[in-house]
């Protein structure tokens, strides 16, 4: 996705979230504030120019992560609210390689991508088990399997998985993984 797209649809989220909407004081402009940052940066880039970064540079960025972190922790997430959040951490990661290359902007960002993508592996989990419960209770299914025994296959199951993706992401220069 081109920046231009990145930039419009986090443009979009913002106006059809109504939680950003309600944000109250300078934190509602902090996000179009970046943008406009990043805009000015990629363009000198593009043009070989050499960009320098003001404090107050650094002070919005801070603040767009901080204003990221808030919403996932205090507000429900929304398909409008992850596509807005995720944007903007791949908008300040190619932003942050490009200029600054800061390893804490860098974490913070890995921290807010993995708790997104935590908190929906929870809600796909939490659906698939109350199905499973649905199911069995219909059914009335007497297993003669211990528990503790799916539990563990469970369990290593999803340990494998995690080793697979962490092979695959170690490979990716970029930080992100494109795997779920």
């Amino acid at each position: 996705m081109s920046l231009e797209d990145t930039i419009s649809r986090i443009q979009k989220n913002m106006q059809h979230s109504s939680f950003v909407g309600n944000i109250m004081g300078d934190s509602r402009f902090i996000i179009p504030r970046f943008l406009s940052v990043a805009e000015r940066d990629f363009a000198a880039l593009e043009n070989d120019e050499e960009v320098v970064l003001t404090e107050d540079d650094k002070k919005i960025v801070v603040r767009v992560l901080d204003l990221c972190k808030m919403i996932l922790l205090e507000v429900p997430i929304t398909d409008e609210l992850k596509e807005l959040v995720s944007d903007v951490c791949i908008l300040l990661f190619n932003w942050n390689n490009n200029t600054e290359n800061d390893n804490a902007i860098a974490h913070d960002i890995r921290f807010i991508r993995n708790t997104i993508d935590m908190h929906f592996t929870l809600i796909s989990l939490v659906t698939f088990t109350k199905a499973v419960v649905r199911e069995a209770t219909k059914k009335k299914v007497i297993s003669s399997v211990r528990t503790d025994e799916i539990s563990n296959h469970f369990l290593s199951a999803i340990d494998a998985l995690n080793e697979e993706k962490e092979r695959d992401c170690g490979n990716n220069k970029e930080g992100f993984c494109s795997k779920p």
